[in-house]
């Protein structure tokens, strides 16, 4: 994520090349995204990709097309003839590889074997960064789809965000992840219902006639979607 072509690029398209990132990483081809035959619908590459990814992203196809052709443009992805390819990823995973068959190697040599406490530490620290990155690629979706829920307010929404995505101990899983059902649009009515807030007040009335009204997020939402305006604003 440190990628300075990624910085030219717009929020949808960082918000696209995240969840591309996630697919990748979970492809059979690491770092790359194989169009199956039945996506090749037209002629445009960047559009049968979208249609092929529509279903794995909280995008609607044409912001997806939009963000993967910015993504090309920046060079950030590239694109071939069957496949879009992320070449950080390629190159890591062609390392990652390439280590670990020396690895395998020369663990079956007595002089490396000795060597064997420390190659373990080398290797569990390596697993442990690999896990934190994980945890904080997931972190960055979670909150991307969470701020999608544009009809509540934003302070609700990173309240919400902080709560769930703590991490635990081991630094491996955040709440959310840790429950067994989890609904994102109905957990956000819940925490909305279950929020009391304070309606926001006119400037314009005297601070001894402003009437104190308690309600909740969605009552408040309700309220100026009926009315267009906030309780007790003139």
């Amino acid at each position: 994520m440190t990628d300075e072509k990624l910085i030219e690029c717009s929020a949808l398209a960082t918000g696209v090349y995240i969840r591309l990132m996630c697919i990748m990483h979970k492809s059979k081809d690491y770092g790359s995204v194989l169009l199956k035959q039945k996506y090749r619908q037209t002629n445009k590459q960047s559009n049968n990709f979208a249609l092929q990814l529509d279903r794995q992203m909280p995008y609607s196809i044409n912001e997806i097309q939009s963000g993967i052709e910015e993504l090309i443009s920046e060079e950030v992805i590239l694109l071939g003839t069957d496949r879009l390819t992320q070449p950080r990823m390629v190159k890591d995973n062609d390392i990652s590889l390439k280590r670990s068959a020396a690895g395998k190697k020369g663990g079956e040599s007595t002089q490396l074997a000795k060597a064997k406490p420390e190659s373990n530490s080398e290797a569990n620290s390596e697993d442990e960064n690999k896990s934190i990155n994980r945890i904080e690629l997931r972190e960055k979706i979670f909150k991307s789809e969470v701020f999608t829920f544009k009809n509540y307010p934003h302070s609700m929404l990173n309240e919400f965000f902080l709560f769930f995505s703590e991490p635990n101990k081991s630094k491996t899983k955040m709440l959310f992840e840790t429950k067994t059902t989890w609904d994102l649009k109905r957990r956000l009515e819940r925490w909305a219902a279950n929020t009391p807030l304070k309606a926001p007040q006119s400037k314009r009335q005297p601070q001894e006639e402003r009437t104190k009204i308690t309600m909740t997020q969605k009552e408040i939402i309700e309220f100026k979607k009926k009315h267009g305006k906030y309780p007790n604003q003139q």
